[in-house]
């Protein structure tokens, strides 16, 4: 049994699913955030607990990944929106961190994945950065994880969910579909045809879910002020997600969102209800790109994908759902790596095949 390690490293969270010799695939999450340390981690002794982070040097910095990454970093920190991201320092540490992370150490196939925008560019580039050996640490680190990567696939990231979504209903490979990935910075569309993509009218809207959250703020800081509470009190992307994932469906079926500030529970359910014309927007910008009906029109299903799959899902329900199938994927964060580990598995046989 080969050891296969897919990571889907977006700009909002870094998500890991891996398939060592016994067969049993494991999955971990955490946020894409790579803060620089320059206090030297020890074992906590002073009755705190230890934080579920590793830490790995990149270039002359360390940088802290891991669950409990958000916890070492100062107030103004954020979240990387840079196009290049893949070739930067804090992405190469989240890489680093997510296959130390994996728990792996001889890694026969690493699946990983690039928007659309920057598959072309970058491809090349990540193949053989990520291939071979690697010792990850901390610069004062007395042990560090040795590592070695015998196999690089790079692919689309929304190719990862077409997969997943074709293992989970074998009947899609025979129809034309539209994959919508909403992730952080970006969302991703891929129209194709089973596996067979369409190129031209696939493409990526820049904003994401990062650009829904920049509209949430700013209706959340108006309710907040016509409230009477400190103008102080903003929220983070962080605080945001978490509201968001904690919302519950009232009786009549409308989802209700709280935000605490302090000791106090703000409903911001209506702020959450008038961000979402941002999703709609990118929607129309998506459909600039398929040429409008005439694609939508030998379009069977509509796949969902990412983080904010859920939050987009109302949209695209009521734009497609009279004429479309929705799918709406198990577990929709982890669907792209789970669809990258689906491919690493055939690449692994077909390697074999060829012995």
């Amino acid at each position: 049994m080969n050891e296969i390690v897919a990571i889907d490293l977006g700009y909002g969270h870094t998500k890991i699913v891996s398939q060592g010799r016994d067969g049993e695939p494991k999955r971990m999450m955490f946020p894409s955030v790579a803060p620089i340390t320059t206090r030297e981690r020890t074992a906590e002794s002073n009755g705190m607990s230890s934080l579920r982070t590793v830490t790995v040097s990149v270039g002359a910095n360390n940088y802290v990944i891991g669950k409990d990454a958000y916890l070492e970093a100062d107030s103004n920190y954020s979240r990387s929106r840079l196009e290049e991201y893949s070739q930067t320092d804090g992405y190469h540490a989240l890489m680093l961190g997510a296959l130390a992370l994996s728990g792996l150490r001889e890694i026969d196939q690493l699946v990983i994945g690039l928007p659309l925008t920057t598959l072309d560019t970058y491809h090349s580039a990540m193949s053989s950065k990520y291939l071979g050996e690697h010792s990850i640490g901390a610069t004062y680190a007395r042990r560090k994880v040795e590592l070695v990567v015998r196999n690089v696939v790079v692919t689309s990231q929304p190719a990862g969910a077409m997969i997943s979504a074709v293992a989970a209903q074998p009947g899609l490979k025979k129809t034309t579909n539209l994959v919508i990935d909403m992730g952080y910075f970006t969302m991703d569309f891929l129209m194709c045809e089973g596996l067979r993509p369409y190129y031209k009218r696939s493409g990526a809207i820049q904003g994401g879910m990062s650009g829904y959250y920049d509209h949430l703020k700013g209706l959340v800081a108006e309710k907040i002020s016509s409230e009477g509470l400190p103008a102080q009190s903003t929220v983070d992307d962080f605080r945001l997600e978490e509201a968001l994932s904690q919302g519950v469906q009232g009786e009549s079926g409308r989802m209700v969102y709280s935000l605490r500030i302090g000791r106090l529970e703000v409903d911001i359910t209506d702020c959450v209800e008038r961000a979402s014309t941002r999703l709609s927007e990118y929607l129309d910008r998506m459909m600039t790109t398929l040429g409008g009906g005439s694609s939508m029109g030998i379009i069977s299903s509509v796949v969902l994908a990412g983080g904010g799959a859920r939050m987009i899902l109302p949209a695209v329900t009521e734009r497609f759902g009279k004429t479309h199938d929705i799918v709406m994927q198990d577990a929709s964060q982890y669907a792209i790596a789970n669809g990258f580990l689906h491919f690493g598995i055939a690449s692994a046989k077909r390697a074999a095949a060829q012995v």
